[in-house]
């Protein structure tokens, strides 16, 4: 399972409605076991009104609320320390463009990526993109800032590698 915090949300949204991706985007988005908690659920219907039909495609999960949980709402909002929690507890993945929250993971050897990471690797591996698509998308990552002109050349080499 994998959880998508609400940015991620925000720039998958954007990608299918400004991109000329959406239909690998919605493959993306019915064909993978993501998951949102109920904060989540709060935070995207508030956000994103009229994205909700997304939702019959999304595991709504509870929040667990143990001690973890308690100890990352000082740090994280809530639906980021719930996200966290079922990282930790349970192992789920997370996706998220939370810069505290991708360095939270990384010093802790968690199992949370960038949106980008997230859509190179379940592009290739599920052929929800082609090779030229997949340059598409890095380039609008970096036109959004997103990533760097070193983050660019890595991925273009992995796709040139993979292809």
């Amino acid at each position: 399972m994998i959880g998508v915090d609400t940015y991620s949300w925000r720039k998958i949204l954007l990608l299918r409605d400004e991109t000329e991706y959406s239909e690998g985007i919605m493959n993306l988005i019915y064909g993978v076991d993501l998951f949102l908690t109920r904060h989540g659920l709060e935070e995207f219907k508030y956000r994103f009104k009229k994205d909700t039909e997304i939702l019959k495609h999304v595991t709504i999960l509870p929040v667990l609320g143990g001690i973890r949980y308690k100890e990352l709402v000082h740090e994280f909002d809530e639906n980021d320390a719930s996200l966290l929690e079922y990282c930790l507890i349970k192992g789920y993945r997370i996706v998220s463009e939370d810069r505290p929250m991708l360095m939270y993971g990384y010093y802790r050897r968690l199992n949370i990526s960038p949106l980008v990471d997230f859509l190179f690797e379940t592009g290739l591996k599920y052929d929800y993109f082609n090779k030229n698509e997949i340059y598409d998308l890095i380039r609008v990552f970096e036109r959004w800032k997103n990533i760097s002109k070193r983050k660019r050349k890595q991925l273009k080499k992995l796709v040139n590698d993979y292809y």
